[in-house]
């Protein structure tokens, strides 16, 4: 639930950067939920978001589909405006087009077109843990690792 789904939050923004293992819950909690309500705190991620930080977002929340060979953040949580503000942010951060998909009524998730979803992918790459390649398409490498273990 909602619970859980702080918990995984606030890990992830640690992992963005150093400086962030310092802040607290509740400073964590108050830029992404502000008036008890999340968001996309744009001006915030543009200054913490790493390459890091952006692999455990993907190894939370993404996907990767074989077929369509793109990745997709499943960013249902968000408002419309939100999604928005990340395509703005995926476009000047890195150059990347992403596209706001429906998928329940006012429910949507980012989905990346072919091409930058493998520059996502090379991106996040070697921040992936073992355990989460299946989701970069590397199945080869995900199952040599669960062959190991």
């Amino acid at each position: 639930g909602d619970a859980y789904a702080m918990e995984n939050l606030l890990e992830m923004l640690r992992q963005m950067r150093p400086e962030m293992a310092n802040k607290t819950n509740e400073e964590l909690r108050t830029a992404f939920y502000p008036n008890g309500k999340k968001i996309f705190p744009y001006d915030f991620i543009r200054e913490h978001l790493s390459e890091t930080g952006l692999a455990y977002w993907f190894m939370d929340d993404g996907s990767y589909h074989q077929k369509n060979q793109a990745v997709s953040l499943h960013t249902e949580g968000f408002n419309f405006c939100d999604l928005i503000s990340m395509r703005q942010f995926f476009k000047e951060r890195w150059g990347w087009d992403c596209r706001a998909n429906n998928k329940r009524s006012h429910q949507f998730y980012l989905r990346f077109i072919k091409e930058d979803s493998q520059k996502f992918i090379e991106k996040v790459r070697s921040h992936i843990v073992p355990s989460m390649l299946y989701k970069t398409g590397d199945t080869e490498a995900y199952l040599k690792w669960k062959t190991a273990h």
